[in-house]
């Protein structure tokens, strides 16, 4: 489905709601941090995870602005459901990607928007974190670097695309 937004002057944006473990709160945003290191990796993997998807969405042009971000079903030791964010793109006809399932096919406006979060979801990632470790033994310091690895949350991008809704929304700004 194209975009209405095409050959308008003003952004286009998106609300993306997204089913699955993907956070953007770090324990010390939510207010009471996890009780174990394993708690505080599965919140850090559910970040990595949000960063996967905003560096998809900026696969072809950067968006503007990624706000009115809503999780569902956090708490200080699981990470969220699910996750909606609106998105919005000062040029929407740059939105737009080939079709990897379907060669020689386009997708744009909701449907790119849709696929480049999906591929943010069907990689692992890893990347070396600061992390809040409740467990250390030393009281000065309860934060440790470690490589930490965000397992794919989809096997492919027809099983992301089917956790994902995107919508085109009206202009936020009045």
């Amino acid at each position: 489905m194209a975009t209405n937004a095409l050959n308008r002057l003003e952004p286009a944006y998106f609300i993306v709601d997204i089913t699955g473990a993907i956070d953007n709160e770090s324990p010390a945003q939510f207010g009471t941090f996890p009780a174990t290191l394993a708690q505080s990796l599965i919140i850090e993997r559910s970040n990595i995870r949000f960063e996967a998807v905003v560096r998809g969405a900026s696969e072809n042009i950067q968006p503007l602005q990624t706000s009115a971000i809503v999780v569902t079903g956090r708490t200080n030791t699981d990470p969220a459901t699910s996750i909606q964010l609106t998105l919005a793109y000062d040029r929407p006809e740059f939105l737009n990607t080939e079709d990897e399932d379907n060669l020689g096919t386009f997708l744009s406006g909701d449907d790119a928007v849709k696929r480049y979060v999906a591929r943010g979801l069907i990689n692992d990632e890893v990347l070396n974190r600061q992390i809040f470790d409740p467990e250390t033994t030393d009281d000065s310091n309860t934060a440790q670097i470690l490589e930490v690895t965000a397992p794919k949350l989809y096997a492919d991008v027809s099983t992301a695309e089917g956790n994902i809704t995107v919508t085109e929304v009206a202009d936020l700004v009045d």
